[in-house]
Parts: C-alpha cells; structure tokens; sequence
C-alpha cells in the first residue's frame, strides 16, 4: 500500500472496501437456487444467455442483492478501524470516525453524543427504508410468477385458485413464456 501511494489516501481506502466476500457467498448461494428448468425453459424459447440473466435471473436474485446492498453499506458506513489505521489527515476521516471527537477525556456531553449518533445512523435507515421492498417483495416473488394464472381452473369465473393434479400442470416451458416475450435470441 505505501508503494503503491494508497496510505493516507481516499482512493486506497475506498478500494478496501470493493470486494464483499459476505456478499459472494451470499450472493452465489441464492443463484444456486434458481431452477435450472428455467434455463432450460429459456433456451427452448430462443432466449439467449444475456437476455435470461437480464431478464429472469436478475429479478428473482433483487431479494439477495439488496440483501448484500444493505449489509455491505452499512458495514463500510460502521466501519472505525480501517479509517484510523489507513488515514491519518483529518480531511480524509469518515463521518464515524470523526464521532470519537464527542467522546470527551474525563466527561460526556449525552445529548449532544446522542444527537451525533441519530445523525450518523440517519443515512442508513433512509437506504433500507427505500431497499426494504426489494427484500420483502423477494419472499413473495422467488415463485413461478404466473402462479396465481396457471392454478385458477379457465373460465370457472371463481377467484378461488385451484391446485390441479400433478398430471394436469403446465410444463415449465408454457409457464414460462409470460416472462420471454420477446426472447427470439441473442439481445
């Protein structure tokens, strides 16, 4: 670090902080999840490679990437020992770091060490605020999405789903062809 000029440096501190290995192993596990019929059901279709991560992978894995949005911000956000050993300026401290100035030597002034602390966790509550519907929408949403069309029985007119027999069930690949409009091959 210190030949390369990345000591007591913004750029080398923020370059820390580019590779999440929780995020990874997050982040891969919750792909191995996906059904392979899917795949399958995509190729089928004409639907090329980019077009099914874009398209199909990619919405079912919004959950887990907002999972590790979240986690990973407020890891950095939170972090203290990184920045004191890597920075040294004072210009260059995050804003947690520079909570340790409230923390007074032989007393604490509470409330305004408790106003500095709402300030600094603010920034955060507002991002899950706005990603939580990612997380939550992703319980509902990890299913065929077309689940609610392919178990009501046609032209009963009841909104009561009906489960059909094994037998009866559509194939993965008609179920499918609700998400691959307009997949005709490579995008």
């Amino acid at each position: 670090i210190l030949r390369l000029g990345l000591y007591n440096n913004p750029l080398g501190y923020v370059m820390l902080f580019l590779v999440n290995p929780i995020g990874i192993v997050i982040l891969v596990n919750y792909i191995r999840t996906v059904p392979v019929d899917l795949d399958e059901a995509a190729a089928l279709e004409g639907c090329g490679y980019i077009r099914y991560v874009v398209r199909i992978v990619m919405p079912l894995i919004k959950p887990a990437i907002a999972t590790v949005v979240v986690l990973h911000a407020i890891g950095v956000w939170n972090e203290l020992i990184l920045a004191t050993i890597y920075l040294t300026k004072d210009d260059y401290y995050p804003i947690t770091r520079g909570l340790i100035v409230f923390n007074g030597v032989y007393g604490n002034n509470w409330p305004l060490l408790a106003a500095a602390v709402l300030m600094i966790a603010l920034p955060m509550a507002v991002l899950f605020v706005f990603i939580q519907r990612y997380i939550v929408g992703g319980v509902t949403a990890g299913a065929v999405s077309c689940t609610w069309h392919c178990l009501t029985k046609p032209g009963a007119g009841s909104s009561v789903p009906h489960v059909p027999p094994l037998h009866e069930r559509e194939p993965a690949a008609n179920v499918l062809m609700t998400h691959l409009d307009g997949c005709d091959g490579w995008p």
